[in-house]
């Protein structure tokens, strides 16, 4: 798998500050103005967000550099993959900072961060918490996330033996599949691999055994 590179750009002057080479314009995202940057462009097309860490660097003379951040995405560990995020990471001032995709994407649409993060979540309308597109993002209580979750209702009557077994059975069709994924697109980013992988299990349908 091809490995995407972190891309410096040197900011010559305040003027090329909030703006690419290429002219696409840029923002602060909203409580992180003077360190992240984002596209309003990506907002406006629905699609997922980009962003770019600005800071001054040591190591280039004291020159402000810019770097598009990759997102990041947790090495699936027997976990369901629709609960999974998509995460940026950089650091700031020594500490290193995680962001989820979807958490920056309704503070840079609405231009404020949720009051009540514990009563209050974003929620993914299709289930697949990969899918960080602006349409597809909602603020919602945590009770009403409760209570719209497919599975959730599937499952709350199950018992812990029948859970398992559906987990260990999803396990099971997501490796052999990341593995097809893998030998079908064998210069996709892994990011890409698991994205298509939520995607394709969003739309699988429901095993015979366990309909």
């Amino acid at each position: 798998m091809k490995k995407r590179k972190y891309v410096f750009e040197p900011v010559p002057d305040e003027r090329s500050l909030m703006a690419l080479k290429d002219g696409t314009r840029l923002e602060w995202v909203p409580s992180w103005e003077g360190v992240l940057q984002w596209a309003p462009a990506d907002l406006a097309a629905d699609r997922n967000l980009r962003l770019w860490h600005t800071f001054c660097s040591k190591n280039f003379g004291g020159r402000r550099i810019r770097i598009q951040l990759r997102p990041h995405m947790p090495v699936f560990q027997g976990r369901d993959i629709q609960r999974r995020r998509t995460d940026f990471r950089f650091t700031h001032k020594g500490e290193l900072i995680h962001l989820y995709r979807s958490y920056l994407t309704m503070l840079c649409q609405t231009g404020f961060a949720i009051c009540d993060r514990r009563h209050w979540v974003i929620d993914h309308k299709n289930g697949n918490t990969l899918d960080d597109r602006p349409s597809n993002l909602q603020v919602i209580t945590q009770r009403e996330n409760l209570e719209r979750s497919e599975r959730y209702r599937k499952t709350r009557l199950l018992s812990p033996k029948e859970n398992k077994r559906r987990r260990e059975e999803r396990m099971a069709w997501m490796q052999k599949r990341k593995l097809q994924l893998m030998a079908i697109h064998p210069d996709a980013d892994m990011i890409d691999i698991e994205f298509e992988l939520a995607v394709e299990l969003q739309e699988r349908p429901l095993m015979e055994n366990e309909k």
